[in-house]
């Protein structure tokens, strides 16, 4: 005696994917979470997140992708002090689809703050010389350093010396 199985094939769908939450927002840039939970029983082909500053934002607008099925993704180059729209997409043969919409804010960004030390190891022809970034103000600290002039008031129009990036304290050695 031989037993038959009957089955019959799932026709594939689209994706089932989701932004699950927006980690972090800073000025000019924000951290999401997506998790793809079914392929839709065919190869996905592009997965990510598309992003804009106007509702319903695709791929076609600003977009990261993955190949994770859980990833984490930056996303940079974000202007300060706005609202943007961001949702997950996953495209597969079937077509491409969208998780739920979410927004953000960026943070609004503030100058640095930042201290000149007292100078030291003053001779006739050098100094030392420093500062200390106390806050990025929201935004990395591209530059640091120190400016001179002859006159008081000096700026970095006048001369100056660059002594790193970021927050911290900093010494640089100013001769001639």
């Amino acid at each position: 005696l031989k037993t038959i199985h009957q089955f019959e094939t799932l026709k594939p769908t689209v994706p089932t994917i989701s932004l699950d939450t927006i980690l972090t927002v800073w000025d000019s840039y924000a951290q999401v979470q997506i998790t793809l939970s079914f392929d839709g029983g065919a190869n996905v082909s592009e997965m990510g997140v598309c992003w804009g500053t106007n509702p319903e934002p695709t791929p076609e607008d600003n977009v990261l992708q993955t190949k994770d099925t859980v990833a984490v993704l930056n996303i940079s180059s974000l202007e300060p002090n706005t609202q943007y729209y961001v949702r997950a997409y996953a495209k597969n043969k079937i077509g491409i689809v969208y998780g739920s919409e979410k927004t953000f804010t960026t943070l609004s960004a503030t100058k640095p703050v930042v201290t000149t030390s007292t100078a030291s190891e003053i001779s006739y022809t050098s100094v030392t010389v420093g500062g200390n970034v106390t806050s990025d103000g929201g935004a990395t600290v591209t530059e640091r350093g120190i400016c001179y002039s002859k006159s008081s008031s000096p700026t970095i129009s006048n001369s100056k010396v660059i002594s790193g990036l970021g927050i911290g304290a900093f010494t640089t050695n100013l001769t001639g």
